[in-house]
C-alpha cells in the first residue's frame, strides 16, 4: 500500500541534551536570544517515565521535564525530542538482562509516555541487542514495529509526532556510501510498505564518535571525508528524509565546518555541555579558593563510576574521569547540599549560577554561530 503520510520536515539543526537544569534553561535562553528554534534530545538515561523510575536529570520524570519545558517556552521555540528510544536504551534495562519481549514493552511504555506528555520527535533506535549490536534484519523488524505502534499511539492521542531513526551504534567511522543506500532503502521501503511516516531524520555514521572529553572519530572536516558524508546527505534527501550526525561533541570548528559543508542537516550534542557546566563550577570553585569542596565534587563525580561510559578502556586521569561525570551527580543529596552552601558564597558578584549560565550561554552561542542558525523560526 502506498505511504500517503507526509514526511514530517526537520525544523531544527541543533540538538542539545539536557543533561540539568541549568542546560534546559540555557537553551530555552538561546532560542529565545537567536529568534531560532532548538532540539532538546533526551535520553532514557537522562529523562524517562515515572513507571520505569525517571531519569538522573533532577530525577525529573517525563511528565515533569516536558511540564518544565513548556512553563519557561510560551513561544515553543523547543522541540522535545526523546533521544535513542529502543529496546536496552535505558542501561537497568541491561543490567536487569531483559529479553527481548521485555525490553520492547519497556521501550514502548516510554514512548507511550513521551507521547502522552508531548513530545515532537522519537528517536526510535534499534541498534541494541542487551549490550551487543543488533543484527541489521532484527533491528529493522523492531523498528518497524515499534514505529507502528508510535504511530498508532499518536493518531489514538490525537498528537502529532516525527520520527528520526537508527539502526547502527555509533562508531569511528563515515558509512560506505553504498552501504548506506542499501540500508536505508530496506528502512524506508519498509516504512512506506507498512503506511508508517517517513522519518524526519535518518541517524547515520559520519565519523563522529566521543571518547573521554574529546571527539576521536575520523571525521576531519576536509578532502574526500566531507564527500563521503555529503554522499549520504544526498541519498537521506532523495529518499525525502535527512541526516543527522550523533556525537557531534567537542568538534573543532573546521570539522564542524565540514559537516555544515557536506550538508548534513542537524547535529546532536550533549555530554560537552554536562562537561562545560561541571568545568565551570571546578572553575568557580578554584577561582574562590574552595579546595575542600572541590576536592568533595570531584571525589562524588568520581566515585559516581558513570565515567565508565565514556572511558571504557580505563583512559584519563582521575581528573579527568571526575570531569566526565560531574552532571551525573547533580541530581544527587549530597551535591544538592554541597550546591546549598556554595549559593551563599559572593552571592553579590552572581554566584555559582551566573558562573554556570555565562558558561554555557557562550557555549551554546558559538555553536548557533557555527552552524548559521539565524532569526525567525529557522532552525
Amino acid at each position: 500500500m502506498a505511504n500517503t503520510v507526509q514526511p514530517a520536515k526537520p525544523r531544527a539543526r541543533l540538538g542539545i541534551g539536557p543533561t540539568s537544569r541549568h542546560a534546559v534553561c540555557a537553551v530555552v535562553r538561546a532560542a529565545y536570544r537567536h529568534r531560532v528554534r532548538l532540539m532538546l534530545v533526551a535520553s532514557r538515561g537522562q529523562i524517562d517515565a515515572e513507571a520505569l523510575g525517571g531519569g538522573y536529570v533532577e530525577n525529573w520524570t517525563t511528565e515533569a521535564y516536558t511540564d518544565f519545558v513548556r512553563s519557561i517556552d510560551p513561544d515553543r521555540r523547543i522541540l522535545l525530542c526523546r533521544d535513542h528510544g529502543g529496546p536496552w536504551q535505558r542501561q537497568s534495562d541491561v543490567d536487569e538482562g531483559l529479553d527481548e519481549k521485555e525490553a520492547m514493552a519497556s521501550s514502548l511504555e516510554s514512548f507511550r509516555c513521551d507521547i502522552r506528555a508531548g513530545m515532537d520527535l522519537l528517536h526510535v533506535d534499534a541498534s541494541k541487542e542487551g549490550s551487543a549490536p543488533a543484527d541489521f534484519d532484527t533491528a529493522l523488524s523492531r523498528l518497524v514495529a515499534l514505529c507502528g505502534e508510535c504511530d498508532e499511539s499518536a493518531r489514538r492521542d490525537g498528537r502529532d509526532v516525527a520520527f528520526e531513526v537508527g539502526l547502527e551504534r555509533q562508531d569511528a567511522t563515515i558509512d560506505d556510501p553504498r552501504d548506506f543506500a542499501d540500508k536505508l532503502l530496506r528502512i524506508m521501503d519498509e516504512l512506506e510498505r507498512l503506511s508508517l511516516p517517513r522519518p524526519a531524520f535518518v541517524v547515520g555514521q559520519t565519523g563522529t564518535k566521543v571518547v573521554g572529553t574529546t571527539n576521536q572519530g575520523a571525521f576531519r572536516g576536509c578532502g574526500r571525508q566531507v564527500d563521503a558524508v555529503r554522499a549520504i546527505v544526498e541519498l537521506c534527501r532523495e529518499r525525502g528524509t535527512a541526516l543527522k550526525a550523533h556525537n557531534a561533541d567537542y568538534l573543532h570548528p573546521e570539522q564542524l565546518d565540514g559537516l555544515v559543508s557536506a550538508g548534513v542537516d542537524a547535529i546532536n550534542i550533549a555530554p560537552e555541555v554536562g562537561v562545560a557546566e561541571t568545568r565551570a563550577i571546578l572553575g568557580w570553585l578554584k577561582e574562590k579558593e574552595l579546595r575542600a569542596e572541590e576536592d568533595f565534587f570531584l571525589d562524588l563525580a568520581f566515585n559516581s563510576k558513570a565515567w565508565v561510559k565514556w572511558f571504557p578502556d580505563g583512559e584519563g586521569t582521575d581528573i579527568e574521569r571526575a570531569t566526565a561525570a560531574g552532571h551525573y551527580v547533580f541530581a544527587t543529596e549530597e551535591f544538592r547540599e554541597l550546591k546549598s552552601r556554595l549559593e551563599q558564597v559572593d552571592p553579590g558578584a552572581g554566584g555559582v549560577d551566573a558562573a554556570i549560565s555565562a558558561t554555557l550561554d557562550a557555549h551554546l552561542d558559538r555553536y548557533v554561530a557555527r552552524l548559521g542558525l539565524r532569526g525567525g523560526h529557522r532552525g
